[in-house]
């Protein structure tokens, strides 16, 4: 996406808006990819105060996701505020604080690329109560009533209150300190 900022440029103090529907391509970062089930909006301003081109604006789009309990594709709302710098000469040192443009266009493909990751979610869950999938037998417990017998208790070990990692006292040695 790319904004003219030619304006703005020649008229320090003057501030422009857009507002854009594009459908972004989808990529992948660290093992996920992201993929967009509808065209993104991005609202924007921008001013220049002589030196530096401030842009901000609010972002909105659906992504496919997958649940991270029941591993079912489901469409994910996203949507955050942003609010960068550009600038037409930038050093190595201001590399992670500011983006480099030239010309009279500025393009904030990469900016808009940084915040998505920066927003997005560590998990996506399609629905607040999903119920995921049965340990046992792999089955989608919000589709199928499975008849697997439910596993053993984890071990408790102060009257009710539940340590799921109560195990791992017994890897202590007697020279380490109790927690």
């Amino acid at each position: 996406m790319r904004l003219n900022v030619s304006l703005q440029l020649k008229v320090p103090g003057n501030v422009g808006h857009s507002t854009i529907s594009q459908k972004l391509p989808d990529f992948e970062y660290g093992g996920r990819i992201i993929r967009f089930a509808s065209p993104s909006l991005v609202d924007v301003s921008y001013v220049y105060d002589g030196n530096l081109l401030s842009v901000h604006g609010k972002f909105a789009a659906e992504l496919i996701s997958e649940c991270a309990r029941c591993s079912e594709t489901f469409n994910e709302p996203l949507s955050f505020e942003f609010h960068e710098q550009f600038k037409r000469e930038v050093s190595e040192d201001e590399l992670g604080e500011l983006y480099p443009y030239s010309g009279d266009t500025i393009d904030i493909d990469a900016m808009l690329h940084d915040n998505i990751l920066l927003n997005l979610p560590i998990s996506s869950i399609c629905q607040e109560n999903c119920l995921g999938k049965c340990p046992q037998c792999g089955c989608n417990l919000n589709n199928t009533q499975c008849s697997c017998a439910p596993q053993e208790e984890a071990p408790k070990t102060d009257g009710d209150t539940y340590y799921p990692f109560a195990g791992l006292m017994d890897l202590l040695t007697d020279n380490e300190e109790e927690v």
